[in-house]
């Protein structure tokens, strides 16, 4: 199974209401097991738990590096040498960080790209308004408000 397999199989996964836990308590163990506790964002710990499910060997190389904070995680990744660019290819992770009035935050969000279309266009794969979905991005370079690209993960370093 590839990251893409297995971010796909997730389409559907949904929170409950007030952040109460999933729907799927197959899907609600499976995000414990990676970290997540109910009422956390859990974009990034989803990566990690299709990490998990199709690269078993990488997951534990990556064991620590994947927390509910996606800025943070792509920190991590970022100083732990693995490799990024700003060209969005398939099973990529792509993290976005939230700007406001021209000023980044600390807030962000991340998921697998799934296809590209083009260098300005992708699908990916991640949880959004508290479902697991696909969704068509467009990259923006320049962005006062909303979410920014800023970079595509390879797990490869």
């Amino acid at each position: 199974m590839t990251i893409i397999e297995a971010a796909l199989k997730d389409i559907g996964q949904a929170e409950q209401e007030d952040k109460l836990g999933f729907h799927d308590k197959n899907f609600a163990v499976a995000m414990h097991d990676v970290g997540h506790a109910t009422g956390w964002p859990w974009a990034s710990l989803l990566i990690y738990k299709w990490i998990r499910e199709a690269m078993p060997a990488k997951a534990e190389e990556l064991e620590g590096y994947f927390v509910p904070s996606c800025m943070a995680s792509f920190r991590n990744l970022k100083n732990a040498g693995f490799r990024y660019s700003l060209i969005p290819e398939p099973g990529t992770i792509v993290y976005w960080q939230r700007y406001e009035e021209g000023r980044a935050l600390w807030l962000g969000h991340c998921g697998i790209v799934s296809r590209v279309v083009s260098g300005t266009e992708f699908y990916s794969v991640e949880s959004w308004l508290g479902e697991v979905i696909e969704m068509r991005r467009h990259y923006r370079k320049a962005v006062l408000d909303g979410l920014k690209v800023v970079g595509f993960v390879t797990l490869e370093r």
